[in-house]
């Protein structure tokens, strides 16, 4: 884990390179908010660890977002938004792709 300072994104296109996926990340955004950085990367990163999600973590993920969402936005149809559509959607994706490797 060694995440270096940088400076923040001025524009999308200068944003800092960083991998939200790794088991570090929420280490490493400590560190740096800690030391009081503008900003980190993970560019020069040698210890990157690939989260691996279940489908379990992907539907408590997806509830907590919908929870966010409703009470940001203070929906009240949040009762009619249906569980797993978004792990659905992922899913549908994966199986596509995996269909387009086997004939390409």
């Amino acid at each position: 884990m060694n995440p270096v300072p940088a400076e923040p994104m001025i524009r999308d296109l200068e944003r800092p390179r960083r991998r939200f996926w790794c088991k570090h990340y929420e280490r490493c955004l400590d560190l740096a908010a800690g030391k009081h950085w503008k900003g980190f990367t993970c560019a020069k990163c040698k210890d990157f660890q690939q989260i691996e999600w279940t489908r379990e973590d992907y539907k408590r993920d997806e509830l907590a977002c919908q929870g966010l969402m409703a009470a940001l936005f203070k929906l009240s149809n949040f009762d009619r938004v249906r569980p797993g559509t978004i792990i659905e959607l992922l899913e549908t994706k994966a199986r596509e792709e995996r269909t387009e490797q086997l004939r390409g």
